[in-house]
């Protein structure tokens, strides 16, 4: 019998984590929190982002969707490997975050999300280390029936000139998925 030919992997600068943010269980944040696994590498990260939904296939567009199981996702979080996306986490709490709360057509939703996904993986937005992780997240009102989506940014500083940096590389990328970008606001985390 043959033995199978290894193809070699190529390793992120940075390894990634993602997260699924669910929806109901507690009102605790961390504990709707579920890692799904950690990616080292562009094949194991092309492994989890093609197979979690993208949020045009989740989120509420006038009716709310979910899983076979019954569960519900708010949200994916991708990280860097060792930092929760949670407020809390050391890195995160010196930080802050840009972000849009705003309705938009979910096919956009999926394009900006996907273009600040790769922007971060391939550290064409931060090439050092300041990002710690971006958001995706339902935050519809299904009973007013209004579509509302966010997107996030997180980093790990607040020199106002690095954050200037980082909005003007993160803008660039987004602007690339030829959507038209909604405008970014700033929360620090402390």
């Amino acid at each position: 019998m043959a033995e199978a030919t290894k193809v070699k992997e190529h390793k992120l600068n940075s390894s990634w984590t993602v997260w699924e943010q669910r929806e109901g269980g507690t009102q605790n944040y961390q504990d709707n929190l579920v890692k799904l696994g950690d990616c080292a590498t562009i094949e194991e990260f092309w492994r989890y982002f093609n197979n979690i939904p993208k949020p045009s296939d989740l989120f509420f567009n006038g009716s709310k969707r979910g899983f076979r199981d019954s569960r519900k996702v708010a949200g994916f979080c991708i990280f860097k490997t060792g930092i929760k996306p949670e407020w809390e986490d050391s890195k995160n709490r010196i930080g802050g975050e840009f972000y849009f709360r705003k309705g938009m057509d979910l096919q956009n939703l999926d394009l900006l999300w996907e273009h600040l996904t790769l922007g971060c993986i391939g550290e064409t937005i931060d090439p050092d280390t300041t990002i710690t992780g971006i958001r995706v997240v339902d935050k519809s009102n299904i009973k007013k029936n209004q579509a509302v989506y966010r997107l996030e940014l997180w980093f790990s500083t607040s020199d106002q000139s690095e954050m200037d940096v980082l909005k003007s590389r993160m803008m660039e990328a987004l602007e690339k998925s030829n959507v038209n970008v909604p405008e970014f606001q700033f929360r620090k985390h402390s």
